[in-house]
């Protein structure tokens, strides 16, 4: 039995054509750091919080791993956030420990 081009009319929620991608949620997110990063040094504001620390992990892999870095250095504020946040030597060590370099 073949349904055809009636599947996605009868059962629309498994049709993915009107979702977002993660790319473009990914974006969206982006867009909004990038408007807040204009105001402040970091998230949260002009100091280095809980709030920036918890973006290291999944930011280093989006940036490094999944080649998603042009996301973020694109975007004037995310990028120098990025940048700041990722060369703090307290990360760097971090960094190399996954990388079985300590």
């Amino acid at each position: 039995m073949s349904y055809g081009d009636a599947s996605p009319k009868l059962l629309p929620s498994l049709t993915s054509h009107d979702k977002p991608t993660n790319e473009e949620k990914l974006s969206k997110v982006l867009d909004i750091y990038e408007k807040r990063l204009e105001e402040a040094r970091f998230l949260a504001s002009d100091e280095f919080y809980l709030a920036n620390l918890s973006h290291l992990p999944n930011t280093q892999y989006l940036v490094s791993d999944s080649n998603k870095g042009n996301s973020f250095t694109s975007r004037e504020n995310v990028g120098r956030w990025w940048d700041e946040i990722s060369s703090r030597d307290s990360w760097k060590k971090v960094v190399d420990l996954q990388k079985g370099e300590i």
